[in-house]
């Protein structure tokens, strides 16, 4: 490999790499103020069906088939969908386990974060356009899937419908 293809091999790294962190700051600015919340009963979820935000419409989704987070994991109720509106979309997946070993193998699945040792968890991740929010307290858990650009909305809209503080 000659020198002048190394060297252009070096600097579309280094593009990349600047790109990704000029995406992701405003992320972890995010982390340090962002509040978690989780619902006290599911029925807090159908909050998200009446939103009003402008453009808003819920597609509220009849079974479980699209989370491949919950592989055969029973639950006793659920509430999915997702949310688009001008602003900002989500896709939602909320389960009530009967106990909170389930509630803990479903955060694993969909976190890859063991949590043997707590009774209330939570994960915010977020790649380079993607971000995703993985909370359990007890025998409740849900996942929210939204675009970066969208996380300080969606946590917003959680913070609104849900009345358990995690953090």
């Amino acid at each position: 490999m000659n020198k002048r293809r190394i060297i252009t091999i070096m600097v579309c790294v280094l593009v990349i790499v600047l790109i990704r962190l000029c995406v992701l700051i405003p992320v972890f600015q995010l982390y340090k103020n962002v509040s978690i919340y989780i619902f006290e009963d599911i029925s807090e979820c159908e909050a998200i069906e009446s939103l009003n935000a402008e453009g808003g419409h819920f597609t509220k989704y009849q079974d479980t088939k699209k989370d491949d987070k919950l592989d055969d994991l029973q639950y006793a109720e659920f509430f999915a969908g997702k949310y688009f509106c001008d602003q900002y979309t989500f896709e939602i997946f909320a389960y009530v386990f009967d106990d909170s070993a389930l509630a803990k193998a479903y955060f694993e699945n969909a976190t890859g974060k063991k949590s043997d040792t707590l009774d209330t968890n939570f994960s915010m991740v977020s790649g380079l356009t993607t971000s995703h929010i993985v909370v359990f307290k007890e025998n409740k858990v849900y996942a929210v899937y939204c675009s970066n650009d969208d996380l300080a909305d969606v946590t917003a809209v959680l913070a609104d419908s849900f009345t358990t503080k995690i953090k």
